[in-house]
């Protein structure tokens, strides 16, 4: 299989260079997003999917929102990523799940959408736009594409307060290079720019590599799997082991939000009061 094909030919130099979710991609997690399995079912108990629904999922990853969305609700999905090795992942884990007729599979940035307005009936962003310079292009793509009346919902890291300038550079500029977020207002305000009012900010800890959150996101078996990956090369320990050093340091400062957008449609907002938690 394709993830086994990659981890098996991958030199220990290539490793050392992996980002954060390359890393994890390439030792089979299946979950990686900053709220884990939690930020995924705030949306679907929002979203209220139906299967005719059309889904669009942006940074789509290695596939397991889009897999969750297609097999549990019968949505027709299109998954977009911007990175091909996250697309050979998520083409192989969309194969082994069987809903190869549900998902289409396209790379694609969320600044340059190459879709018609109003397609979809909801869009989804899960860890994108915080890596995007220009977020406040990258939202009206999301809402530009969505249905009058459809939902946009964006999972992002947030800082629920300010971190050490040292660790702050440490973690934008070395951990997940690129990356750029404040606070969930300042979320808040990108939609607000966009032209939209009806918005829900919902609160996600922030547990994605705790051992609570790894048998949450994946599982015992998926869990006992993935350390089996990573003691499997001294690269990859030296990788993890670094890669959680860090995140202990910085999880005091960090949560993650999902934000819940009604794209208007010229009638009343209704969001907020038919969809609570």
């Amino acid at each position: 299989m394709l993830q086994v094909t990659v981890m098996s030919v991958m030199p220990s130099d290539d490793i050392r260079l992996l980002d954060p979710y390359s890393l994890l991609a390439a030792l089979g997690k299946k979950v990686i997003r900053p709220g884990g399995r939690g930020s995924s079912e705030a949306i679907f108990r929002l979203a209220d999917f139906q299967p005719a629904q059309q889904v669009l999922d942006i940074g789509c990853g290695v596939g397991t929102t889009a897999i969750q969305i297609a097999s549990r609700f019968g949505c027709q999905v299109t998954a977009v990523d911007i990175d091909n090795r996250m697309i050979g992942f998520a083409e192989s884990n969309i194969h082994k799940a069987g809903v190869t007729e549900k998902i289409s599979l396209q790379q694609g940035d969320i600044l340059a959408l190459p879709y018609a307005d109003s397609v979809f009936d909801v869009v989804t962003i899960e860890a994108v736009s915080m890596f995007i310079r220009d977020q406040q292009a990258a939202i009206r793509e999301a809402v530009r594409v969505c249905k009058p009346g459809g939902y946009v919902f964006d999972h992002e890291f947030v800082w629920v307060r300010t971190p050490p300038a040292d660790l702050r550079l440490e973690f934008d500029n070395i951990v997940c290079s690129g990356m750029s977020f404040e606070t969930e207002h300042e979320w808040r305000d990108l939609f607000l720019y966009s032209g939209q009012h009806d918005i829900q900010v919902i609160p996600i800890p922030f547990d994605l590599l705790t051992f609570r959150g790894m048998l949450r996101d994946e599982g015992l078996s998926g869990t006992i799997s993935f350390l089996a990956r990573t003691l499997s090369r001294q690269a990859y320990i030296s990788r993890m082991l670094w890669l959680i050093r860090v995140l202990n340091k910085v999880a005091p400062y960090l949560s993650s939000v999902v934000i819940a957008c009604k794209k208007k449609d010229g009638g009343t907002n209704s969001f907020q009061s038919s969809h609570q938690f």
